[in-house]
Protein backbone atom coordinates (compact mmCIF):
# COMPACT_ATOMS: atom_id res chain seq x y z
CA UNK A 1 0.00 0.00 0.00
CA UNK A 2 2.84 2.39 0.84
CA UNK A 3 4.46 1.86 -2.57
CA UNK A 4 1.22 2.87 -4.31
CA UNK A 5 1.11 6.23 -2.53
CA UNK A 6 2.36 9.07 -4.72
CA UNK A 7 1.65 12.04 -2.45
CA UNK A 8 3.44 11.28 0.80
CA UNK A 9 3.19 13.97 3.46
CA UNK A 10 6.12 14.86 5.72
CA UNK A 11 4.24 16.19 8.73
CA UNK A 12 4.78 13.14 10.97
CA UNK A 13 2.15 13.50 13.73
CA UNK A 14 1.33 17.20 13.40
CA UNK A 15 -1.69 16.92 11.10
CA UNK A 16 -3.19 19.50 8.77
CA UNK A 17 -5.16 21.47 11.33
CA UNK A 18 -2.20 21.89 13.67
CA UNK A 19 0.06 22.77 10.73
CA UNK A 20 -2.44 25.44 9.63
CA UNK A 21 -2.48 26.83 13.17
CA UNK A 22 1.34 26.96 13.25
CA UNK A 23 1.39 28.69 9.85
CA UNK A 24 -1.15 31.29 11.04
CA UNK A 25 0.99 32.00 14.14
CA UNK A 26 4.11 32.48 11.99
CA UNK A 27 2.30 34.72 9.54
CA UNK A 28 3.21 38.40 10.10
CA UNK A 29 -0.27 39.57 9.09
CA UNK A 30 -3.75 38.33 9.93
CA UNK A 31 -4.22 36.71 6.54
CA UNK A 32 -6.18 33.48 6.30
CA UNK A 33 -4.09 30.44 5.43
CA UNK A 34 -5.64 28.48 2.55
CA UNK A 35 -5.76 24.71 2.36
CA UNK A 36 -3.54 24.77 -0.75
CA UNK A 37 -0.82 26.54 1.28
CA UNK A 38 -1.21 23.97 4.06
CA UNK A 39 -1.08 21.07 1.60
CA UNK A 40 2.08 22.41 -0.02
CA UNK A 41 3.76 23.03 3.35
CA UNK A 42 2.78 19.57 4.58
CA UNK A 43 4.38 17.85 1.62
CA UNK A 44 7.78 19.55 1.77
CA UNK A 45 10.91 18.12 3.34
CA UNK A 46 12.85 20.08 5.95
CA UNK A 47 15.06 21.55 3.24
CA UNK A 48 12.00 22.83 1.33
CA UNK A 49 12.02 20.27 -1.48
CA UNK A 50 8.92 18.22 -2.37
CA UNK A 51 8.77 14.77 -0.77
CA UNK A 52 8.46 12.99 -4.15
CA UNK A 53 8.49 13.89 -7.84
CA UNK A 54 4.72 13.45 -8.05
CA UNK A 55 4.28 15.89 -5.16
CA UNK A 56 6.54 18.38 -6.93
CA UNK A 57 4.39 18.19 -10.06
CA UNK A 58 1.19 18.71 -8.05
CA UNK A 59 2.77 21.68 -6.24
CA UNK A 60 3.58 23.29 -9.58
CA UNK A 61 0.02 22.71 -10.79
CA UNK A 62 -1.42 24.23 -7.61
CA UNK A 63 0.84 27.28 -7.88
CA UNK A 64 -0.05 27.72 -11.56
CA UNK A 65 -3.78 27.87 -10.78
CA UNK A 66 -5.46 31.22 -11.04
CA UNK A 67 -5.01 33.48 -8.00
CA UNK A 68 -8.79 33.53 -7.47
CA UNK A 69 -8.82 29.76 -6.97
CA UNK A 70 -5.99 29.83 -4.44
CA UNK A 71 -7.69 32.28 -2.07
CA UNK A 72 -11.06 30.52 -1.94
CA UNK A 73 -12.44 29.65 1.45
CA UNK A 74 -14.95 27.18 0.05
CA UNK A 75 -13.58 23.84 -1.09
CA UNK A 76 -15.46 23.33 -4.35
CA UNK A 77 -13.54 25.72 -6.61
CA UNK A 78 -10.20 26.13 -4.87
CA UNK A 79 -6.80 25.10 -6.26
CA UNK A 80 -6.70 21.70 -4.53
CA UNK A 81 -10.06 20.70 -6.04
CA UNK A 82 -9.00 21.86 -9.48
CA UNK A 83 -5.72 19.90 -9.38
CA UNK A 84 -6.84 16.68 -7.67
CA UNK A 85 -10.45 16.53 -8.84
CA UNK A 86 -13.42 15.36 -6.81
CA UNK A 87 -12.69 14.23 -3.26
CA UNK A 88 -12.85 10.52 -2.54
CA UNK A 89 -15.59 9.13 -0.30
CA UNK A 90 -16.73 12.46 1.07
CA UNK A 91 -13.43 13.39 2.70
CA UNK A 92 -11.69 16.72 2.26
CA UNK A 93 -8.05 16.69 1.25
CA UNK A 94 -5.70 18.96 3.18
CA UNK A 95 -7.95 19.79 6.13
CA UNK A 96 -7.37 17.04 8.66
CA UNK A 97 -8.88 13.78 9.82
CA UNK A 98 -12.62 13.16 9.44
CA UNK A 99 -13.41 16.51 7.85
CA UNK A 100 -16.37 16.24 5.48
CA UNK A 101 -17.57 18.81 2.93
CA UNK A 102 -20.75 19.68 4.83
CA UNK A 103 -18.75 20.56 7.97
CA UNK A 104 -16.46 22.81 5.95
CA UNK A 105 -19.41 24.52 4.28
CA UNK A 106 -21.08 25.12 7.64
CA UNK A 107 -17.93 26.58 9.18
CA UNK A 108 -17.41 28.88 6.18
CA UNK A 109 -20.96 30.20 6.52
CA UNK A 110 -20.48 30.66 10.25
CA UNK A 111 -17.19 32.53 9.73
CA UNK A 112 -18.81 34.83 7.17
CA UNK A 113 -21.65 35.60 9.59
CA UNK A 114 -19.21 36.32 12.41
CA UNK A 115 -17.20 38.68 10.19
CA UNK A 116 -20.37 40.55 9.18
CA UNK A 117 -21.38 40.92 12.81
CA UNK A 118 -17.92 42.17 13.76
CA UNK A 119 -18.02 44.87 11.09
CA UNK A 120 -21.49 45.91 12.20
CA UNK A 121 -20.35 46.22 15.82
CA UNK A 122 -17.30 48.24 14.81
CA UNK A 123 -19.37 50.63 12.72
CA UNK A 124 -21.89 51.07 15.56
CA UNK A 125 -19.07 51.76 18.02
CA UNK A 126 -17.65 54.38 15.69
CA UNK A 127 -21.06 56.02 15.37
CA UNK A 128 -21.49 56.09 19.16
CA UNK A 129 -18.04 57.65 19.63
CA UNK A 130 -18.83 60.34 17.08
CA UNK A 131 -22.09 61.29 18.84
Amino acid sequence: MRKKQDHIDTMSRIGYSRLAHIMEKRSPTDTKITRSQVWIEGHKKKNGEPSTEAVGEKMKEIQECLPESQNKTYIVDDAISLVFGKEARGSVRGMGFRVIPSKVGASVKQNETVQQLKTMVQSLQQQMQQN
